[in-house]
């Protein structure tokens, strides 16, 4: 037993070293902040990241992005918060924690009174059946005995009870309200025996019975009752199968008791009692799960041997195992107690020895096996001193070790995260870049121009022997008119005109009618313009086409004008910017072909040579001025003249029809030469191509060239959000933020 010092020492040492884990406490109190903000960062990071996955035309970006696991990281960080914050609640007690744990009816509840001096109406022990049904803590205090009940809300209830049974019985749809359970419970999927004998359970005592405890669960913040009466502390802790239940305890989700220990120095210690397992109640391993994580310090294993068959079973290392999920270093802070009950035979004593000598090979590893009679005080102390003192010995170890094991996690999180940010650093790698997607543009530009314009050159050149359909079909219009409309006089006119204009002389009307034939010729020819020009601004709408239709660089989208017009805006946009394509693009834009230039030489020579009176060689009606051949020319009439004259005409026509017929091809040389010129000029001449950089560069032409840099100030606003929220997320990712321990 203590000496009054040792009890002393023990006191203050229970008291220094929960001093100590509030600094601790303060650091996890930062990480857990901390965390809380690396994931919200994160999370606006992971919908940036969703959001340009979908932009359209950004298959690399959105394969790189694919790479970062921000999702499986979030888990993860979610995950770790959840396991600080159950660090937290275990340092952030003003107790040292022992849980009992144990099988149904091994003595847990019979330990836990010789510890606390508490009785039957608080810590029910009756034979047979389980006794506690709710999770208690035990804690010192100097007043009459009372407790603190908390009941579940409607949340956890649905969540922690109902849901478990549901789960566990593999009942369809799981309850959303407490209306929805209480409605209708789904039919057992199951005829397994265990399955039934749950399912009973779950029909005959929570939903049978709901109406009577319902009150009890609130909406949005749990009901406690601060001061129960140690007379009425059974009601909460125990389920009562009675006609007078009022089955309240199905409500509980958790009992505090206070009572004064027997002993002083034992203060600084709370009892966790931890429902039985191995009757049929379902969620009662997640509860002690739950427990040992966040409220146990020390764990205490009750054992009592059977008297018949008294060695270590398959569901004794199920229990050990079970709590080895909770507590990662349960070998270090777990004692034994094998329950040697004065009142049993020989075979239970006997069967704690056995127990004791084989438990390590059964693989259950304590600090500490012992025997004790859990129902006497003195024994029962007896093992609390043992374990008092390894808690002053061992705990700060403990606790460092325990809390590293989630600091590694953090760590290895910490890295994970630090991998993934950098490759979201590299994923966007040219996304919203202007320089470079202005040189891919172009590049791709320049190309198709080139090709484009070099095969409509190409077929430009094989079509230059080819007849001109235009110009062909504007002489063969010329040629008919010429017939219709020869500029011939009637006779009447003829006569008139002699009479009128020539003094009577049928050799003057005859000349006189030669240059008004002449004349109306003329006119007739000089509409071969509008067919040459036809051809000329067909060939200024094919270029157009050309040019509009390139797939690698939109210069439709610069204007909504098409043929001539086309390259009257080109020519105005490029003289706007002082740009030396320019003057192609005038060149062909301007570009005339005319009659008078190409063609009119050779059909005034038969002009010359038929139809100038003064250069006409024998001539019937010549000029000589012998009086004979006047008198015979005198003598001729308008027939005469008007037959001549169709004759000179037809003998003209002719000829400038068989002249025009060797000119139908001429213009689609011209085509031609006008095209490899326009060539020269936007393509082969010097410095062409750092002209269409400079002239393509400026914002306002490659925004309607290439669309995408349109929504280039979109993308660069977009990249600017990603790479704000992702140095945020960095600078959260620092290691030093997220280290508690010293």
């Amino acid at each position: 037993m203590y000496t009054n010092q040792h009890k002393t020492n023990i006191a203050s040492r229970l008291t220094e070293i929960l001093d100590k884990r509030k600094p601790f406490i303060e650091r996890l109190t930062s990480v857990e902040n901390h965390l809380k903000t690396l994931q919200s960062t994160l999370l606006d990071l992971e919908k940036h990241r969703q959001k340009l996955i979908q932009l359209p035309d950004n298959a690399e970006i959105a394969g790189n992005l694919q790479q970062i696991n921000f999702p499986g990281l979030l888990k993860r960080l979610e995950y770790q918060s959840d396991q600080l914050a159950q660090l937290h609640k275990r340092f952030d007690r003003g107790t040292l924690n022992i849980g009992v744990v144990g099988l149904m009816g091994q003595g847990k509840s019979t330990l836990l009174k010789s510890l606390s001096g508490l009785s039957d109406d608080e810590i029910p022990a009756r034979e047979g059946g389980a006794c506690t049904a709710v999770r208690s803590t035990v804690y010192h205090q100097n007043q009459p005995t009372y407790a603190r009940v908390t009941f579940h809300d409607e949340d956890s209830f649905l969540k922690e009870v109902i849901g478990s049974y549901y789960e566990e019985l593999g009942l369809v749809p799981k309850p959303k309200s407490l209306d929805e359970f209480a409605s209708q419970l789904p039919e057992l999927p199951s005829d397994a025996a265990t399955k039934k004998a749950m399912y009973q359970r779950l029909r005959n005592e929570y939903y049978a019975h709901f109406n009577q405890y319902r009150h009890l669960l609130e909406a949005n913040s749990p009901r406690v009752l601060d001061r129960v009466p140690k007379e009425e502390i059974r009601n909460y802790v125990v389920h009562q199968q009675d006609a007078n239940s009022d089955f309240a305890v199905l409500a509980v989700r958790e009992v505090e008791i206070f009572c004064p220990f027997s002993r002083s120095e034992v203060e600084k210690i709370a009892l966790v009692d931890i429902p039985g397992l191995g009757d049929l109640r379902v969620g009662d391993e997640n509860l002690m799960l739950q427990t040992l994580g966040e409220r146990v310090d020390v764990v205490l294993f009750v054992r009592r041997p059977d008297s018949v068959r008294y060695g270590w079973e398959a569901r004794d290392t199920k229990l050990y195992d079970t709590a080895h999920k909770a507590l990662n270093d349960l070998p270090d802070r777990s004692f034994m107690v094998l329950n040697k009950m004065s009142s049993a035979d020989k075979y239970n004593s006997k069967g704690c020895e056995t127990l004791k000598r084989t438990i390590r090979e059964n693989h259950i590893e304590v600090v500490n096996c012992v025997i004790a009679d859990c129902s006497n005080p003195d024994q029962a102390n007896q093992v609390l001193e043992l374990i008092l003192d390894y808690l002053v010995n061992n705990i700060e170890d403990l606790d460092s070790k325990y809390a590293k094991a989630y600091q590694d996690h953090i760590d290895i999180l910490h890295r994970d995260l630090d991998t993934d940010l950098q490759k979201a650093s590299k994923a966007l790698a040219g996304f919203g870049d202007e320089d470079q997607l202005f040189v891919e543009r172009f590049k791709e530009f320049k190309e198709e121009l080139s090709d484009s314009l070099e095969k409509f050159l190409k077929k430009l050149r094989k079509n230059r022997e080819t007849v001109d359909p235009y110009f062909k079909a504007k002489v063969d219009t010329v040629m008919k008119a010429c017939q219709s409309d020869p500029g011939i006089p009637a006779l009447e006119e003829i006569e008139r005109q002699r009479t009128d204009r020539f003094g009577g002389s049928y050799r003057s009307t005859y000349y006189g009618s030669i240059a008004a034939m002449r004349a109306n010729l003329s006119k007739h020819f000089l509409s071969l313009n509008e067919g040459l020009q036809q051809s000329v601004e067909q060939l200024k709408s094919e270029v157009t086409n050309v040019l509009v239709n390139l797939k690698k660089g939109h210069l439709g989208n610069l204007t909504k004008e098409r043929d001539a017009k086309f390259l009257g805006v080109m020519t105005e946009l490029l003289d706007k910017y002082n740009n030396q394509l320019e003057l192609g693009f005038r060149t062909l834009w301007e570009s005339q072909v005319s009659y008078e230039g190409l063609i009119l030489h050779s059909i005034r020579q038969h002009f010359d040579d038929e139809l100038e009176p003064d250069l006409i060689k024998n001539n019937t009606l010549s000029t000589t001025t012998s009086e004979s051949v006047k008198s015979q020319v005198e003598e001729f009439n308008q027939q005469e003249v008007k037959n001549r004259l169709e004759a000179l005409h037809q003998k003209v026509v002719i000829k400038c029809k068989q002249t025009l017929d060797q000119w139908l091809a001429e213009p689609s040389q011209v085509r031609y030469f006008i095209i490899g010129e326009f060539f020269d000029r936007i393509h082969y001449a010097k410095d062409m191509e750092d002209q269409w950089r400079t002239f393509l560069r400026k914002e306002e032409i490659r925004s309607k060239v290439w669309p995408e840099f349109q929504r280039l100030k979109e993308h660069k606003q977009i990249q600017e959000e990603w790479q704000n929220l992702l140095q945020k997320a960095i600078s959260s990712n620092k290691l030093e933020s997220m280290e508690f321990l010293n």
